[in-house]
């Protein structure tokens, strides 16, 4: 006698019952995953600041204790194999307070046309950005070419900074035409010399401070103006009046340097499903302090700051700010769900009492009859 086998197959219901199940372990899954990965992201980015910070101590110490920053001077012939950059510099005129913006401008070409060389980028003059403060985003260009790095580095981005990632990845792209890239740069500009330099820009940014003295006086009389941000727009920044006030700062004027900031992402960035500016209260900010260590830290956790040209204002309760700027997203750059015409309290972008000042873990210095003197010029 023969016996048949029979076959048994699934039936719609145990088929849907299967694929229900597996939905459900991926929804619970993803999400871990996801945290995994900002949580290795974040790690890459403490590694970052950590080295970045290495390499500025190692920069002071071979320089007199300098705070790193561009060195040109207008006037001056710098030490370059690339000479007509090194003539533009001399030609230009000290006695002009813009001529140092633009002697920093000449060695940021200087420093990428060195450490990366591109057909489309060539150490012209003409390649100079025009109107450009290269203090704020490419300070870490004197950082990478003290220590002979090649350029674009990783090291000066977030690995979750998805504009500046995917602008190393695909560096001969952008070149080609930065202002129809994928992802466009936060400039309105569309000239190839006003664009190529995002591509070598950094997640991170330094404080003023460290480039610019701790107070001034817009006004010109007493104390030279110094860098402060614009009170309407949180991305523009005024520069200093007077010449030759920039790139004079030394590390040992730090008092405090575990509890005062150097670096700072410019965003949050591994926490939530969006980024979010670091200026706003709830952030999560990785950070840089002048002792080498680096942190996230909660902006909430941060002291307020002054405006640094008029030092004054604010200066009464440390407890309350007084200094704010503008926040004004950049349309496709900035996250599109921030909330837009709100005023940010200044913090650790201009400390209270500048470079001996402290921005977490202690009381900011208040030195009203100091302050004052300086906002009246006296």
């Amino acid at each position: 006698m023969k016996y048949h086998r029979s076959k048994h197959a699934f039936t719609l219901i145990e088929l849907l019952v299967v694929i229900s199940i597996i939905a459900l372990l991926i929804s619970i899954l993803l999400p871990a995953l996801g945290n995994a990965r900002r949580s290795a992201q974040a790690m890459i980015t403490n590694n970052n600041l950590r080295q970045h910070g290495v390499a500025a101590a190692s920069y002071a110490a071979e320089n007199d204790s300098r705070a790193y920053t561009f060195s040109w001077e207008p006037g001056k012939a710098p030490q370059t194999t690339n000479t007509a950059l090194a003539r533009a510099c001399a030609n230009l005129n000290p006695s002009n307070a813009a001529a140092f913006s633009e002697a920093a401008a000449l060695q940021q070409l200087d420093i990428v046309t060195r450490l990366f060389k591109h057909e489309s980028l060539d150490p012209d003059p003409g390649n100079a950005s025009p109107m450009h403060t290269p203090y704020v985003l490419y300070n870490h260009l004197v950082i990478n070419d003290h220590i002979g790095e090649s350029l674009p580095a990783e090291t000066v981005i977030s690995p979750a900074d998805r504009a500046r990632t995917y602008w190393q990845k695909n560096i001969d792209e952008y070149l080609e035409d930065p202002a129809g890239n994928a992802f466009r740069p936060p400039s309105n500009q569309t000239g190839f010399n006003h664009l190529w330099r995002w591509a070598f820009s950094s997640s991170y940014q330094i404080v003023t401070a460290h480039y610019s003295p701790d107070y001034g006086n817009s006004q010109g009389s007493g104390w030279p103006a110094t860098v402060s941000r614009v009170g309407s727009s949180h991305f523009q920044y005024q520069m200093p009046s007077q010449p030759n006030v920039l790139g004079r700062r030394r590390v040992d004027e730090v008092r405090f340097p575990g509890q005062k900031v150097m670096m700072y992402d410019e965003y949050q960035r591994h926490k939530g499903k969006e980024d979010q500016y670091y200026a706003f209260e709830d952030s999560s900010i990785p950070l840089l302090f002048y002792d080498g260590h680096a942190a996230v830290r909660e902006t909430s956790e941060a002291n307020f700051g002054v405006w640094p040209n008029n030092p004054a204002f604010g200066a009464d309760d440390p407890d309350e700010p007084a200094a704010a700027y503008l926040y004004t997203p950049f349309d496709g750059w900035d996250p599109p769900s921030a909330p837009t015409g709100l005023r940010l309290p200044v913090i650790y972008e201009h400390t209270r009492m500048g470079l001996q000042g402290v921005d977490f873990d202690g009381k900011p210095f208040v030195n009203r009859g100091f302050a004052e003197r300086v906002s009246s010029g006296g």
